[in-house]
């Protein structure tokens, strides 16, 4: 196969002269040889559009990458072929990589069907390689789209040669989503405050992708309501705060006001608070639709149950002088297919909400499908919809 592929591309890898100049001027300000590849990578992931052209042997041979650069557009293959042209100008050692776009190719059954994806492998000066996936525009530098991490790829020298390789996965530590919303409770039951979304790793290009284009003035108005609503369903939103989702170097953030929300429900001589993070009981009806299941018969890999990545929910709200919060039982549930912590606390008028969850990673056996069971189960006692809030009596 890569002998097969070495010889379709073999001529495509040339720099004409206007590709040269095209790529020294997009490297003039760079200070350093990743500051370069950046450059490179920015150009090739998000101002050549992705197109899959699949015509005949175009289904398999890159188109040359002046023809790309001509056009403003390439698919997987193309795009990788002109990166890995631009780099290799600049004097930087990159390869492509043969693989699958859902990372399902077989290391024994090489035939080129399997390999419908390419991407590119930066050679590292102390050794190693750093894949990029050139149709992911949201994805920097030294990130990868998750449908491919753990797959396997055919890296594919010049000369036909070739390294089987296994694309990096990210841990979970790696991958965190944070959700944060802050603020205060008056005596009539209206919370005001801030919601803050964060995003780092590879999670983060969703995030980037939903700010691709800065919003108008309507669109922000509604976008804040938007979100505002997610969490409290009366409430309204301003003064988003959003980011420019095709800067790599950028964190991807946003902010909303939450304003006039409508916080708890009376019942009698307390409030109920709305939990705005809501229940987690779906996990037990997860669990019970799996336990009805049939007796599984494959591996269960844990990665695809919450996923590789941290999730992180904080709900901190200054209650009412003399108010005091009847506080759920706080949750615990660790098992190799992830972790959750979920811990309610007052400290002084502050009440905190703490939920965190962690995926697992790793193949497991089908027997141990009853132990996934028993964790689905312990996450779902975490099923707190209220927090019962006493008022003073005088």
């Amino acid at each position: 196969v890569s002998h097969w592929y070495a010889d379709l591309a073999r001529d495509r890898y040339k720099a004409t002269a206007t590709l040269s100049r095209t790529v020294d001027s997009l490297v003039a300000g760079a200070k350093t040889r990743d500051d370069s590849i950046r450059a490179v990578h920015k150009w090739v992931a998000q101002d050549i559009r992705y197109v899959g052209i699949e015509l005949g042997i175009g289904g398999y041979q890159p188109r040359m990458p002046d023809t790309v650069m001509a056009t403003g557009y390439g698919d997987c293959k193309d795009k990788a072929t002109l990166f890995v042209t631009a780099l290799t100008h600049l004097g930087i050692r990159a390869y492509p990589v043969l693989l699958s776009i859902n990372a399902t190719a077989l290391r024994d059954l090489p035939t080129p069907q399997q390999f419908n994806h390419e991407i590119a492998a930066v050679a590292l000066n102390s050794g190693g390689y750093r894949f990029v996936d050139l149709t992911s525009s949201f994805n920097a530098y030294g990130e990868l789209p998750r449908s491919i991490q753990g797959g396997f790829g055919l890296l594919v020298f010049p000369d036909g040669r070739n390294e089987e390789v296994t694309i990096p996965a990210d841990a979970p530590a790696s991958d965190v989503q944070t959700t944060t919303i802050t603020g205060t409770l008056s005596a009539d039951g209206k919370f005001e405050g801030h919601y803050v979304e964060t995003a780092v790793g590879s999670i983060a290009a969703a995030m980037r992708a939903s700010f691709a284009s800065p919003l108008d003035s309507t669109q922000r108005v509604d976008a804040a309501r938007r979100v505002a609503r997610k969490y409290f369903s009366s409430a309204d939103g301003d003064s988003l705060l959003a980011f420019n989702g095709k800067d790599y170097a950028t964190p991807a953030r946003v902010s909303v006001r939450i304003i006039n929300a409508d916080a708890t429900t009376k019942a009698g001589t307390v409030e109920l608070l709305n939990n705005p993070f809501a229940s987690f009981a779906k996990m037990t009806t997860a669990a019970d639709d799996i336990a009805r299941l049939p007796t599984r018969r494959f591996p269960i890999d844990a990665s695809k149950i919450v996923g590789r990545l941290t999730g992180i929910s904080e709900f901190r709200v200054t209650l009412p002088e003399g108010w005091r919060a009847r506080l759920p039982v706080n949750v615990t549930a660790t098992s190799v297919f992830g972790s959750y912590t979920a811990t309610y606390s007052q400290d002084g008028r502050d009440l905190l909400i703490d939920r965190r969850i962690v995926g697992g990673t790793g193949i497991y056996p089908p027997s141990r499908v009853d132990e996934l069971v028993t964790w689905l189960r312990a996450i779902g006692r975490d099923d707190t919809k209220f927090i019962v809030l006493e008022k003073p009596t005088n």
